[in-house]
């Protein structure tokens, strides 16, 4: 588990992201090897892809299922 001194004080925010888009995965990527540890998602964003591209890329990537923090947030359904 992440100690709380060791998020990072910007995040990644999927608002707009999807699983079915391979950039996306790649991107998120990118920057928790640069540093940004903080995912923030919901199951409205793309309506539940970014989660499951939060799920996806910890499947493929485990070493970083003890590196990242994850802010979902529930919601309606649209």
């Amino acid at each position: 588990m992440i100690n709380l001194k060791e998020i990072s004080i910007f995040g990644n925010g999927l608002y707009r992201m999807s699983v079915k888009n391979q950039s996306h995965i790649e991107t998120l990527l990118y920057s928790i090897n640069k540093g940004y540890n903080l995912i923030d998602t919901s199951t409205n964003y793309m309506l539940g892809n970014s989660e499951l591209l939060v799920g996806k890329l910890l499947k493929e990537n485990k070493y970083l299922s003890d590196k990242v923090f994850i802010i979902s947030k529930g919601g309606y359904i649209t």
